[in-house]
């Protein structure tokens, strides 16, 4: 893939990404009321709230309309192969860890933000996943309370990540590196 290709992909990526963050932070274009707006996702109506809850992967996104019409507002989303396969946040704490989130100890964060009701959380499963988990358990400063308390991150992300050695935490000096012992 040559320079340019890579550059309108990514300039279209980020086009895409950005309407997509305009429609789900509550941002109205259409009207002063958001209620104004129905949303579709391969033809389907969904509720807003709904939309919020799904995690999709940009990648798989085909198209994004938005139309305005007797002042009520249209926006269609269309991927790529016009299903989406989900996994549940259950799935992936039993792919990834050990841990059960019954049993109340657990504290979920998915692309930085704290989720706080994993009933209706949607992760398209095309995300490279990755997991990691905190023990506060040593962390003498807290009360007993908070000890038994494990913080999950879970970052989704649209590309692998290039594995890597850090030398005294320089990111670039391990990219060097890498890229020496490939040669």
């Amino acid at each position: 893939m040559n320079k340019l290709s890579f550059k309108k992909m990514k300039n279209k990526l980020l086009r895409t990404l950005t309407i997509i963050l305009i429609i789900t932070s509550g941002y109205n274009s259409f009207s002063q009321n958001n209620e104004n707006i129905k949303y579709f996702l391969n033809s389907n109506q969904i509720e807003k709230k709904d939309l919020n809850l799904n995690y999709i992967n940009p990648m798989n996104i085909d198209s994004l309309n938005i139309y305005k019409k007797n002042g009520v507002g249209y926006c269609y989303i269309k991927t790529k192969n016009n299903t989406i396969n989900y996994i549940s946040v259950d799935d992936i704490l039993k792919k990834y860890t050990t841990l059960n989130c019954s049993s109340g100890n657990v504290l979920i964060i998915i692309k930085d933000k704290i989720i706080d009701n994993l009933s209706d959380i949607r992760i398209d499963d095309t995300y490279f996943i990755y997991v990691k988990t905190d023990k506060l358990s040593e962390n003498q400063y807290l009360s007993d309370n908070f000890r038994e308390l494990v913080i999950v991150n879970i970052s989704l992300e649209t590309k692998e990540r290039k594995t890597g050695i850090r030398l005294r935490g320089n990111e670039s000096t391990s990219i060097e590196l890498l890229d020496s012992l490939n040669k």
